[in-house]
């Protein structure tokens, strides 16, 4: 394996186990805290791969960053949650909502890893739509 991607690889692994450390950590749901946590969190999924992008200029990093994550924390949801998640109708509505969201994470990397303005604004526009979709979508 190549070593460049090692340091992605373990980021993208180590930030959803963060995550659920952080929902399952004793604050109680609905507190002013845990609500801003929830917040911090969700814009990290599409802050990360911007940031990595475009500091580093590591494009196939960028994109594992950006992809690799929220499958992760799907997964470690899907396992960690009420045993009736798993039917068909809900793995089917699953992969409706987290497919274009894993699809623009990629896509967020990758442009920000160009290092140019233009391809910089193009991240932070699907940045934009990935919360959108994110918000639009979780709520129906």
């Amino acid at each position: 394996m190549n070593s460049r991607l090692l340091a992605p690889i373990l980021l993208s692994l180590a930030f959803p186990l963060v995550l659920v450390v952080l929902l399952h950590s004793g604050i109680p749901p609905g507190s002013p805290p845990y609500v801003m946590g929830e917040i911090a969190l969700i814009l990290l999924f599409p802050m990360v791969p911007l940031i990595y992008g475009w500091f580093t200029g590591d494009a196939g990093g960028a994109v594992i960053i950006g992809t690799v994550p929220l499958m992760v924390f799907a997964v470690l949801v899907a396992a960690l949650g009420p045993p009736d998640v798993l039917t068909s109708g809900r793995i089917a509505q699953m992969l409706v909502f987290f497919v274009p969201l894993v699809l623009l994470g990629g896509l967020i990397g990758y442009c920000a890893s160009r290092q140019k303005i233009s391809w910089l604004i193009l991240a932070a526009c699907c940045g934009v739509v990935w919360l959108m979709y994110f918000i639009r979508a979780g709520f129906n």
